[in-house]
């Protein structure tokens, strides 16, 4: 998938596509989208904006004709009242992280559950109660894709953690009080940008929490071995990746913007290539 081939293809009728968020230095999304784009031989190019004023940032979007982009951190929640309509897992989930624009409509969508499922697809039956930290978009959608399970949120904000955990029928436990506990749990998932590349915190999971779990789920994508990955393995715990949450969410975002449907292969090989993993 040479990259010369794709970029001298962009011309006055290219679709044109982004993420937006902020940081978004960090993002491999343009990457990964763009050599999808290259192995379908469209006329498509993916983008990556920091934006701070997220209504302006889509009026821009609109104002161009964009045909869609993904949202992430910390805009998830926010573009909720910015939709025209969703799909029904934002329904329920109250994040989005996939838009389209049809003409000038807004659709919502999330893709990050099925990421989520993806990720977990081999687990799944042998979760009885997990962990959460964080209390986001991503967190949002764990719980939907968990709701059957028992589980625990830990946050630092505490009353946006409450209201999660209440919705939820989860225990809910202040990071500041997390080192106190000592009960077992089947998953631990870190679903807060701790851990990403750039930031100055390595992990907010507590060791002992590690030692009595049995699986380790990290969203962070970037760097692919984060701190609570290290740890994990340091402790023979089974580690789930977050680039497999972050190639099925994208999987499934291009397929609402182009109506194809890259299949799991297709998309390892594009990480591959692209992190020479």
């Amino acid at each position: 998938m040479p990259s010369e081939i794709l970029y001298t293809s962009v011309n006055a009728r290219t679709k044109l596509l982004c993420v937006l968020g902020n940081p978004i230095s960090h993002s491999l999304s343009p990457q990964v989208m763009n050599a999808l784009i290259s192995f379908y031989n469209l006329n498509f190019f993916y983008l990556a904006f920091a934006a701070n004023d997220l209504e302006k940032a889509i009026d821009g979007l609109k104002e161009i004709k964009f045909l869609g982009a993904n949202i992430t951190i910390p805009f998830k929640e926010k573009i909720l009242p910015l939709c025209d309509s969703v799909d029904p897992a934002v329904e329920e989930i109250k994040a989005i992280n996939t838009i389209y624009f049809d003409g000038e409509k807004l659709q919502g969508y999330n893709t990050d559950i099925d990421g989520i499922r993806s990720a977990l697809v081999n687990c799944i039956d042998q979760i009885d109660r997990y962990a959460v930290f964080g209390a986001g978009g991503a967190a949002r959608a764990l719980c939907v894709a968990l709701k059957s399970k028992s589980g625990i949120l830990v946050n630092r904000t505490e009353a946006k953690g409450k209201k999660l955990a209440k919705e939820f029928g989860l225990e809910y436990i202040s990071l500041s009080n997390s080192t106190k506990f000592m009960q077992d749990i089947d998953l631990i998932v870190n679903a807060t940008p701790v851990g990403m590349a750039g930031q100055t915190v390595s992990t907010i999971v507590p060791l002992s929490w590690i030692k009595k779990c049995t699986f380790v789920f990290d969203m962070v994508y970037n760097p692919s071995v984060t701190r609570l990955v290290e740890q994990a393995n340091e402790y023979h715990k089974k580690v789930i990746s977050g680039e497999t949450m972050f190639l099925g969410q994208a999987a499934k975002a291009f397929s609402i913007w182009t109506r194809l449907e890259p299949s799991l292969e297709i998309m390892m090989s594009i990480w591959r290539e692209i992190t020479h993993e």
